[in-house]
């Protein structure tokens, strides 16, 4: 029973607004299926890891995870039936343009950005002097720890932008590219997922192409999404397989000698990640009172830069420097949890449903049919104000840059400014009316 328990409330805070847009076109609650199915489906049902732990430690996680899961559900339906606010009169650029007339509005600030971040990656990996995925020490690279984190602090600004600039314009991009088929547009792609590629981050590339083409699969019909959720599965179970195979260092060696379902586990620990963190800090237990919350905007390691705070956490080290690890990814019952208690896994956990509700009506207003250019820019949106409202608790400086580029790609800047009134042709100005001359 506890083990229906934990995987059901892990499934509800991945997947839950299925509940409130139950649609193909709900692209990234799609997403979220692969990543449920590797890392808590697997490894609960078909692994030992919760048979592995304490039975007091497992069932106060059960505690936890379902508390934060039926908050976060109740305020995932209340959000979704909250009235729209409008907050200023700013509208999107493609409900006052047609489709042509917004995707070539798209692709003049799409286009030149990415080239930009891609030059800027190029340069940032010249100055920092090396390349993750040809290093000495691959992963260390990757994480930016030991030897070659003082190198990447001198650029971590310009390397950080020009990242997230990619790979969050790269499925706008994408779909620019699918309806256009220029070879330019399919250029920039190759070159910008291989400037991403070599940094050895899989996720948020895989990702990108996952989430242009499941638009695409929404387009065509049931049928065809039906299809494409299929390939997520098996996109995700290949993706966690071959990190648990990198980490592990010992190739198909390790495949063989530990298991197949073993090996994807390993590349996406969550679950055991959670267990161990509880009972870490459950054997020092200090509440946070929100410090977390707000830490990530720190840059560099500040102690409550929760990717910091939760690997300190589990190791009990003050210094990180040296850990292979960007950090844990906790969910939202268990942030509650160490902030504020009980209290703190229901309200937090509701919070966050409420804003992801809301947010989600949104998307369903604006992703569903229509331009497909349109929609991938409506679905960025998504992924990142919205998802950053619904992770208030995991503020990170680095999704500034994310949320400032996609609202770039909403609005057109240019009509923020008020138009002055045209004088009719042939008019005379006031100025000369009035038999004043003018300075000019």
């Amino acid at each position: 029973m506890t083990t229906v328990v934990i995987l059901l409330s892990f499934c509800i805070l991945s997947c839950g607004t299925y509940v409130v847009w139950p649609s193909r076109w709900n692209v990234p609650a799609h997403l979220q299926v692969g990543f449920a199915l590797v890392a808590y489906v697997i490894p609960s049902l078909l692994t030992d890891t919760l048979v592995s732990f304490p039975r007091d430690l497992v069932e106060m996680l059960a505690l936890i995870m379902a508390m934060g899961a039926v908050s976060y559900l109740a305020g995932l339906v209340g959000g979704a039936q909250l009235p729209r606010l409008r907050i200023t009169n700013l509208r999107f650029a493609f409900t006052r343009m047609s489709d042509a007339d917004y995707s070539r509005f798209v692709a003049r600030r799409v286009t030149p950005l990415v080239a930009l971040a891609v030059v800027g990656m190029a340069g940032s990996f010249a100055i920092m002097g090396f390349v993750p995925l040809f290093a000495r020490n691959p992963l260390m690279a990757k994480f930016l720890r030991g030897a070659y984190q003082q190198s990447y602090r001198t650029v971590a600004i310009p390397f950080r932008t020009s990242y997230f600039t990619i790979v969050t314009l790269w499925p706008i991009l994408f779909i620019l590219w699918y309806r256009t088929r220029r070879l330019s547009h399919l250029l920039l792609l190759a070159i910008s997922w291989a400037a991403i590629a070599v940094t050895l981050t899989r996720g948020p590339m895989g990702a990108g192409f996952l989430l242009a083409v499941g638009l695409i699969a929404a387009s065509k019909g049931r049928g065809t999404t039906i299809g494409y959720v299929l390939f997520v599965l098996g996109s995700y179970v290949l993706g966690s397989l071959a990190l648990g195979l990198l980490l592990d260092n010992q190739g198909l060696t390790s495949l063989y000698a530990n298991g197949f379902v073993n090996r994807i586990t390993s590349g996406a620990p969550d679950l055991p990640d959670a267990l161990n963190f509880l009972g870490a800090f459950l054997s020092h237990p200090s509440f946070t009172y929100g410090r977390t919350f707000i830490g990530g905007l720190v840059p560099y390691h500040y102690r409550w830069n929760p990717m910091v705070w939760s690997l300190q956490v589990l190791t009990g080290m003050d210094s990180i420097e040296n850990i292979v690890s960007g950090g844990l990814r906790l969910p939202v019952p268990l942030m509650g949890y160490t902030a504020f208690g009980y209290p703190g896994v229901i309200t937090v956990s509701f919070f966050s449903g409420l804003f992801m509700g809301y947010g989600t009506r949104f998307a369903q207003r604006y992703v569903r049919g229509g331009s497909l250019v349109r929609a991938a820019v409506a679905i960025s949106l998504y992924n990142t104000v919205v998802s950053q409202m619904s992770v208030f608790y995991w503020l990170q400086l680095y999704n500034v840059p994310a949320i400032a580029l996609t609202l770039f790609m909403a609005y057109p800047v240019k009509l923020w400014m008020r138009q002055r009134p045209r004088r009719p042709v042939g008019s005379t100005p006031m100025l000369a009316q009035s038999g004043v001359r003018s300075p000019i």
